[in-house]
């Protein structure tokens, strides 16, 4: 599932070629507004590191000619077994260093998939990692998205949530956790 954290859409760059409601979640990120040279940035753990098919559709189709972010530059920042501290002790200058008009946040899956971190556990990284954003690229909008592969069992088999009941746990904590 994807959910949209706070919209920077009445920031002073933003320049709509078709009017829309500057109240609704994204409306910069609409089809018939220019988003031509804008950093997406995808930033996460595996899931995000390994997301082909994903990356594929954004730079064949979506970022291409005639696309509906025609001209967006995406940035992929997915990292094998990354958890958001240490995302934020090892890689956040690296997002910074982006400069992304939209970032895309599927961290969390390491931080509780072996029960380790608590929903609060979660949700105080989550808000440090949202606040740090803000001060640092206040412009961005944020939106946070769970893989979803992960939404309510193990169905591939990967045992990647271990134990696998916990998967709909996993899910719950990432979900509630804003």
């Amino acid at each position: 599932g994807t959910r949209l954290l706070t919209s920077a859409y009445d920031s002073e760059d933003v320049t709509p070629e078709v009017p829309v409601d500057p109240t609704e979640p994204l409306a910069r990120w609409k089809s018939g507004n220019s988003v031509a040279g804008k950093r997406v940035t995808f930033l996460g753990d595996s899931t995000t590191a390994i997301a082909p098919g994903i990356f594929d559709t954004l730079r064949l189709q979506i970022t291409a000619p005639g696309g509906e972010w025609e001209g967006a530059v995406v940035t992929q920042l997915g990292y094998n077994g990354q958890t958001i501290d240490g995302f934020l002790g090892q890689s956040f200058q690296e997002l910074v260093a982006t400069n992304p008009a939209l970032i895309v946040v599927c961290l969390g899956l390491n931080n509780v998939r072996l029960g380790m971190y608590s929903r609060e556990d979660v949700r105080a990284l989550l808000d440090e990692l949202i606040v740090r954003i803000q001060d640092q690229i206040p412009l961005a909008d944020i939106v946070l998205w769970t893989p979803n592969s992960m939404l309510s069992v193990d169905a591939a088999g990967m045992n990647t949530v271990l134990p696998v009941s916990s998967a709909q746990d996993y899910t719950d904590r990432v979900w509630n956790a804003h």
